[in-house]
């Protein structure tokens, strides 16, 4: 049998719980947007082992937001059903939380759209310096005389 007290307790450690995850999450999104934030100078100074870094430990912190949120998920799953029984000043810390966590994420996806943006830029100017170089070698055979043969083998006289 429940009681009110343990109900209580109950959901003051889930409130524990949320918000101790919401915490870990604005911390490794903080840490997010400042790999997020590094890209862009590498990108534009084509860095691409440092780059391939950055994506690398991004990837890290990624894979840690998502055990964290796993951990929670009952948590939130209990919180949702007590709401209503929830003191107001409880619900605004969490609102806040949860505000925090959203205005990172949103950060974040900003700077990432503007490097998708920049990678793609950088993706064009490669490929239509390689379809110059292309037209280039293509125009230089065209000067070669067709009655003589390229050479098979050659020594120092050539």
């Amino acid at each position: 049998m429940t009681t009110p007290a343990d109900s209580y307790r109950n959901v003051q450690a889930c409130v524990q719980e949320v918000m101790e995850g919401l915490d870990q999450q604005c911390a490794l999104l903080e840490t997010l947007r400042q790999l997020a934030s590094s890209q862009g100078p590498l990108i534009e100074a084509s860095e691409h082992d440092s780059l391939l870094e950055v994506v690398r430990k991004r990837q890290e912190l990624v894979d840690r937001l998502d055990t964290t949120r796993t951990g929670m998920s009952t948590a939130i799953h209990q919180l949702q059903e007590d709401l209503d029984d929830m003191p107001q000043d409880v619900r605004v810390g969490l609102r806040a939380r949860i505000a925090k966590v959203q205005k990172l994420v949103d950060q974040v996806a900003e700077i990432d759209a503007k490097d998708a943006n920049q990678l793609k830029q950088h993706q064009a100017t490669c490929r239509e310096r390689l379809e110059r170089l292309t037209a280039t070698t293509t125009a230089r055979q065209g000067y070669r005389t067709a009655t003589k043969p390229d050479a098979r083998f050659a020594d120092a006289k050539g």
